[in-house]
């Protein structure tokens, strides 16, 4: 026969000096969050929003954005015209978007195909590789919820599929740019967006952060720079 033992009634409500613990405040901090692109930001008034360059602005990155998200790798030694029309026959600008932006958007995007250093950076990578396009991400870095989109990362793996490098290509349509010693010099301006962004690829792949690449594609003047180093002041940018 089982015998069960006697009921202990409903168990008390803990106590904790002071009250009960429900109505103590938590002891966590909350997690700051914070996006990468915050770092190279600058300050703007919220009525700023609502101004027509501003939205011009806005809709030229999501433009720029989408026509090379339709982009997976490009053969170095492939036709740029040809390339273009296969990018066009799908693409499909937002409704509202301002005709001269959609149309500055798609000849900076056709100038880009056109440049070697572009074509490079979009070229396939010897042996086995993984590519993410316009990747979103949540990580935790020194007590902060960073959040974020890579707009392209290239990871590449061993014979195991463990990955063992990356690197990562951000797109910036900086107006007024000039190729050289200017590029490299508005490179070095988005070092803390680009090391975090890093950082974040780092810890999600597991990989040290000295094996992944940073490089911003500028659409104008249509090149790609690399930056060097780990820190201001410390690192160093060059032409890819």
């Amino acid at each position: 026969m089982t015998t069960l033992a006697p009921s202990a009634g409903p168990a008390p409500e803990p106590e904790a000096q002071g009250g009960r613990l429900a109505e103590r405040p938590s002891q966590r901090r909350p997690l700051e969050r914070a996006e990468p692109s915050d770092l190279v930001r600058m300050p703007r008034p919220a009525a700023a929003l609502f101004e027509a360059e501003t939205r011009d602005v806005l809709d030229f990155g999501a433009l720029i954005h989408g026509l090379f998200e339709r982009i997976e790798w490009l053969d170095p030694d492939g036709d740029p015209l040809a390339e273009a029309e296969a990018v066009a026959a799908e693409w499909r600008p937002p409704r509202g978007c301002d005709p001269f932006v959609r149309d500055d958007a798609w000849a900076q995007f056709r100038a880009c195909l056109q440049a070697g250093d572009v074509r490079a950076a979009l070229a396939r990578p010897g042996g086995d590789a993984v590519l993410w396009r316009e990747r979103r991400f949540d990580v935790i870095l020194d007590g902060r919820w960073v959040s974020g989109v890579f707009d392209r990362a290239v990871i590449r793996r061993d014979a195991a599929g463990r990955p063992v490098s990356g690197a990562l290509l951000d797109y910036k349509s900086d107006r007024h740019l000039e190729a050289g010693e200017a590029a490299r010099r508005q490179a070095e301006r988005h070092r803390p967006q680009m090391e975090l962004y890093r950082r974040a690829l780092s810890v999600l792949l597991g990989v040290a952060a000295d094996r992944i690449a940073m490089d911003l594609l500028f659409t104008v003047p249509a090149c790609v720079v690399r930056l060097q180093g780990a820190g201001s002041g410390r690192g160093s940018v060059s032409a890819v």
